[in-house]
C-alpha cells in the first residue's frame, strides 16, 4: 500500500543514523581509540610529536653517534599537502562543475555554434520579428 502524499513517513532509519557498515567502522575506530580525521589533521599540521615520532627530521649518523647529515622531514611537505587535501573533503562541499557544464551544453542549442552561425541565426530571428511587427 502506498503512502498518501503529504503524510508523515513511518518506519526505516531515522535521518542521520548510521547504516550497519558505518556503525561497524565507527565501533572499530572507537575500540582502537583512533580518529582518522584527527590523524589527517596532525599530518597536515606537521604535528610529528602527536603522531609519535621521535624527531622532526631524520638523520644519518656517523659511527661515533654524531648527527652528520639531515636526510629529510619525518612528515614531508608533500605528505602534509596530501593529508590536508584529504581532510578538506570532509570540511567543504565539492563543486560539480562537469555536471553543470554538460547540462548547459544539453539545454543550450547555441553552445556548439560558431560565432558566424550565431550571428546568422540572430539576423533570421530579427527579420521574423520585424515581419511579425508589420503584420499587426
Amino acid at each position: 500500500m502506498s503512502r498518501v502524499p503529504g503524510s508523515k513517513k513511518t518506519g526505516g532509519r531515522l535521518p542521520g543514523s548510521l547504516n550497519k557498515k558505518n556503525a561497524t567502522l565507527e565501533e572499530k575506530a572507537e575500540k582502537l581509540q583512533c580518529d582518522p580525521f584527527e590523524i589527517l589533521l596532525k599530518f597536515a599540521n606537521g604535528d610529528w610529536e602527536g603522531l609519535g615520532y621521535q624527531n622532526e627530521c631524520y638523520f644519518r649518523e656517523s659511527k661515533d653517534g654524531q648527527e652528520t647529515i639531515t636526510l629529510g622531514y619525518t612528515i614531508p611537505p608533500d605528505l602534509r599537502l596530501k593529508a590536508a587535501s584529504e581532510a578538506s573533503k570532509y570540511l567543504f562541499t565539492q563543486k560539480k562543475a562537469l555536471q553543470i557544464d554538460s547540462q548547459v551544453t544539453i539545454n543550450n542549442p547555441f553552445a556548439k555554434m560558431t560565432l558566424e552561425e550565431k550571428l546568422e541565426k540572430a539576423k533570421e530571428v530579427t527579420e521574423l520579428l520585424l515581419i511579425q511587427g508589420h503584420k499587426k
